[in-house]
């Protein structure tokens, strides 16, 4: 049997992320195949810890999230182009100043999109839509992915679907979700007897310590993401 774990916007959440290899097991978590689906900073108080983490493990393949590119962004433009909020465009001055230089390297070196073949089956990894890391992926675009499936992330909430004859599969938030269930999500993708399923996992993990976390670093606008992570959708 084949395994590929399928992980999505870990926004510096290190104890969500423990969280789930905890779920999966850590020795199976390091063994499989991974694919990171981009959004490793921000909003959580781990910026640093989480991307010398993610760095570290094994079988690991990761791509470009929309804020990755933002925090590699030295003009600040992209975010204040995308947030049209001054407070959170300003925050990621915060996110920037706790990178060691190394791991602000590697965001910035990070590919936008990966190929693969999984079980013989043609994989296309991105972080959002063909057009746009800002934006959903729009299955209507599907078409224009030459693949049979498509793993892509971005808008914290997991789904599968089909579309123009590929698979999409969203495995939702590590570390903020927006689909009103604050459990962290990924996906485990086994092939078996030639076919592909897909096993979507919510963790539970320990919010109140991801807070203390964010008081103890005088993080920049903490109230707002503690109560988006604890609700699991937009709270301002």
């Amino acid at each position: 049997m084949e395994e590929l774990l399928l992980l999505s916007d870990v926004h510096a959440n290190l104890e969500a992320l423990k969280a789930v290899i905890a779920d999966a097991g850590e020795e199976r978590f390091m063994r499989s195949r991974k694919i990171f689906l981009g959004d490793y900073v921000d909003f959580g108080p781990w910026p640093d810890e989480t991307v010398s983490f993610i760095r570290s493990i094994p079988n690991a393949t990761c791509i470009l999230g929309n804020h990755d590119r933002y925090v590699g962004d030295s003009t600040n433009r992209l975010a204040t182009e995308y947030f049209k909020r001054e407070d959170l465009a300003l925050y990621i001055l915060w996110t920037r100043s706790q990178l060691k230089p190394e791991n602000l390297d590697w965001l910035r070196s990070l590919p936008e999109r990966y190929e693969t073949v999984f079980g013989g089956l043609r994989l296309t990894a991105m972080h959002a839509d063909t057009e746009s890391l800002e934006k959903g992926f729009m299955p209507a675009h599907a078409a224009d992915v030459d693949c049979d499936v498509i793993l892509c992330g971005h808008v914290h909430c997991p789904c599968k679907k089909m579309s123009c004859g590929r698979l999409i599969v969203n495995p939702g938030s590590v570390g903020e979700s927006l689909d009103c269930d604050n459990r962290a999500s990924y996906s485990v993708l086994t092939i078996r007897d030639g076919r592909l399923n897909e096993e979507l996992r919510r963790v539970p993990y320990d919010i109140d310590a991801v807070e203390a976390e964010m008081i103890h670093k005088s993080m920049p606008l903490r109230e707002e993401f503690i109560n988006t992570m604890r609700c699991g959708s937009f709270q301002l």
